[in-house]
């Protein structure tokens, strides 16, 4: 089982907590630009409702940037490399404007209140049927020295948020291999074929009680970029070699 936070960022965040509570100051500041956050309340974003940006710490700026990113749902089908057919694809937006720098902040920079507000996004944008017809949810999984690095795993607190929501098991079916060439390289900037390549045998089944677990399911991949789909294919492409009956993919946003 794979944490989702270290016990060091754990922490962490309870004393940036204590010690906002012991020492407040005059204006608390936005999560995002660090601006005086309570100027107002800006009005719908995309995942208006109980978690609101205002909610999050958002100044009124950040929050009307939050609310031009709209929800733009589609359904990509990325190609299987040793199995014959497509995997499918859902994101709900298009990795550009603010939130692209969201993103990253939940990604890199510890602003993990920022989940269950994406999670309502992907509640909001998955169809209904594409949760109907899974079992089990399925996180991608990053290496240890990212997670040790960050200090949590930011797909599967996602993937926690959405496994509530929808009422689905959550299951950590597959890990990611651990390289000895020191710090585990970002794909990003990588092309699509350097993409295949670098992810080859990247992503292995986990314990065999797990993998069990996953033969004849219908799973849900999480993730939150899909960018040339590699990822998600070479993810879908070992839960098919554990017995999985159908692989869709579940991200927030697309790149491609």
């Amino acid at each position: 089982m794979r944490y989702q936070m270290t016990a060091k960022f754990w922490w962490r965040q309870q004393a940036n907590q204590l010690l906002n509570w012991i020492f407040p100051g005059e204006d608390a500041l936005c999560v995002v630009c660090g601006r005086p956050s309570e100027l107002g309340k800006s009005g719908n974003n995309i995942a208006d409702g109980q978690h609101g940006a205002s909610d999050l710490g958002m100044c009124p700026f950040c929050q009307q940037e939050a609310a031009s990113c709209t929800v733009n749902a589609a359904v990509q089908n990325v190609r299987l490399d040793h199995r014959r057919g497509f995997v499918a694809v859902h994101s709900c937006v298009s990795y550009e404007q603010f939130l692209r720098t969201l993103i990253r902040a939940w990604k890199y920079d510890g602003l993990i209140q920022l989940t269950e507000w994406f999670g309502q996004i992907m509640l909001s944008a998955l169809p209904q049927a594409l949760i109907a017809r899974c079992d089990l949810i399925v996180p991608v999984p990053a290496t240890r020295d990212r997670i040790q690095k960050r200090g949590y795993d930011h797909i599967r607190l996602l993937a926690a948020c959405l496994s509530d929501a929808y009422g689905l098991p959550l299951i950590d079916g597959l890990c990611r291999v651990q390289t000895d060439q020191g710090f585990t390289q970002s794909q990003t900037a990588k092309s699509a074929l350097a993409r295949r390549r670098g992810l080859k045998n990247a992503y292995v089944l986990n314990a065999p009680l797990q993998t069990a677990m996953l033969r004849r399911k219908r799973l849900l991949l999480i993730d939150d970029i899909v960018t040339t789909g590699s990822t998600i294919a070479t993810c879908a492409q070992a839960l098919y070699q554990a017995g999985a009956a159908t692989v869709e993919g579940g991200v927030i946003a697309r790149v491609m």
